[in-house]
Formats: C-alpha cells, sequence, structure tokens
C-alpha cells in the first residue's frame, strides 16, 4: 500500500467518482448487518469536511426510521464551531429532509475536563502531549450517553487528513524537499495512523462502551489515495488542500 505510485495521469474527475464509490461501499459494509435494531449511529461531527461527507453517505445508507445523531462538542471559547457545524447540520437536513437526523450540542467546560484529566491520561497512554489530552478530552465528553440515545457505533473522518493532504505542515514540507518529501510524511503518517490516532481514539471511545467505525481507514481507500497525483491533493498556490475530497462534497 505504502510504496505504490503515484499516476500523473489520473483525471480528476474520475477520481471523484472513484472516491465516491469507495466511500459509499465503506460505509454500506460498516453499517449492513451491524447496527442492531432500534439502536441509534452517532456521527462526531465538526461539519467540517471530513465528517460531513460521512454524514452524508452514512444518511444515503440508511433508511427513515434509523436515527442518526450529529454530535458536536465545543469548548467554551470556541461557539463559532457550533455555528458552522449548525449550518452543515442544516444543509443535510435540506439534502434528506424525511431522516430520522438530530444535532446534538455539547459544552465541554475547562472543570469538567479538568476533573477527568487522570482517566484520560491514563486512558491515552503512552501519548502525554497536551494535545493528546484536549482532543481526547472533548472526544470523551462527545460520546456520553445522553437520554435519548441509544448509540453504540460512533463514527469518525479519522484518517481523512493522512490521505488527502489535509494537515498544513505538508505544506511546510514542500519547501525542505518538494512533493517528494510531503509523499514521504504523508505515508509516515499513515504508518503510524494506528499507533497515535487511531488507538488513542479508540481507547477514549471503548471506555464510553461504545465502537468506532473509521470510514476512511479501509484497505481500498489507502490504495486509492495513495495512487493520486498531487494536483488531486494539494494547490500550493491557493493553498486548497484535500482537493478530490473537497470536489466530492460539492458534487
Amino acid at each position: 500500500i505504502f510504496s505504490l505510485p503515484r499516476n500523473p495521469n489520473l483525471i480528476l474527475e474520475e477520481s471523484v467518482n472513484e472516491l465516491s464509490t469507495l466511500i459509499e461501499e465503506s460505509i454500506r459494509l460498516m453499517i449492513k448487518d451491524r447496527i442492531i435494531e432500534g439502536e441509534s449511529i452517532s456521527i462526531l461531527f465538526s461539519g467540517g469536511l471530513d465528517s460531513t461527507v460521512i454524514a452524508f453517505f452514512i444518511l444515503k445508507a440508511v433508511d427513515d426510521k434509523q436515527r442518526v445523531e450529529l454530535i458536536n462538542v465545543f469548548s467554551n471559547d470556541k461557539a463559532h464551531d457550533k455555528l458552522a457545524s449548525e449550518n452543515s447540520f442544516k444543509d443535510l437536513k435540506v439534502l434528506f429532509p424525511s431522516r430520522n437526523l438530530f444535532f446534538v450540542s455539547k459544552t465541554a467546560r475547562l472543570e469538567e475536563t479538568e476533573l477527568l484529566k487522570e482517566e484520560v491520561m491514563n486512558l491515552i497512554a503512552p501519548l502525554q502531549t497536551e494535545m493528546d489530552l484536549n482532543i481526547s478530552s472533548l472526544l470523551k465528553k462527545a460520546v456520553e450517553k445522553h437520554p435519548d440515545s441509544t448509540s453504540k457505533v460512533v463514527f469518525s473522518g479519522l484518517g481523512a487528513d493522512e490521505l488527502f493532504c489535509g494537515y498544513s505542515r505538508y505544506k511546510n514540507s514542500f519547501n525542505s524537499g518538494g512533493f517528494e518529501k510531503i509523499d514521504q510524511e504523508m505515508k509516515l503518517d499513515q504508518k503510524r495512523l494506528w499507533l497515535r490516532n487511531l488507538g488513542r481514539d479508540d481507547r477514549i471511545i471503548s471506555s464510553e462502551s461504545c465502537e468506532l467505525r473509521t470510514p476512511f481507514i479501509t484497505r481500498n481507500l489507502f490504495e486509492f489515495a495513495n495512487k493520486l497525483p498531487f494536483s488531486h491533493l494539494l494547490n500550493l498556490v491557493s493553498g486548497e488542500n484535500k482537493i478530490v475530497l473537497r470536489r466530492l462534497a460539492h458534487k
């Protein structure tokens, strides 16, 4: 998977269509015969590109009886994050007016996260950075049970940044070694994804008796993403990243 050469001859529109098929199939397999009747589906939902694409394809895959919850967590000083997610939720309601779709907003207060600090640090060990702690505290808040939820499955857009050149530091890598350096950085992140972000998030979500599902992290999507030319991923002039995923979202 990690040694696949990138193909400069691929056409962007065809890559977008292939990506659509692969994500749809990934989500279908993660839902079919694996959601118990009566249980809701939760999606970690920032309202950004990755989580909105995941939500779209889940809503496309389920029927009107299936309860789907978009879980948004924001800290006290980032109320604008809630507004962005609410706007994306409204867009999805327009696209899927008959779906049993709910927006669940939670606030992570500083005093609450401080009380959870020791438990969270034990769960994410051996990771010990402040960033891992903050992400994990918000995640634990997100998957806390609330009275109306019957969800035992949580979908995440994890992996999209590593596959589709989403991190801003990839652009910085170009200055030290061009696209070859970016490619090396991306594949290094992909190789250690299970050890870092995936392992961390899985332990946090499992602590709340839920199962993490990550539609972007499949062999087929890894193979697809690693053959894409950088013209389908990153525009160094405009700064646009995740180009193929953004074109899919705009379809």
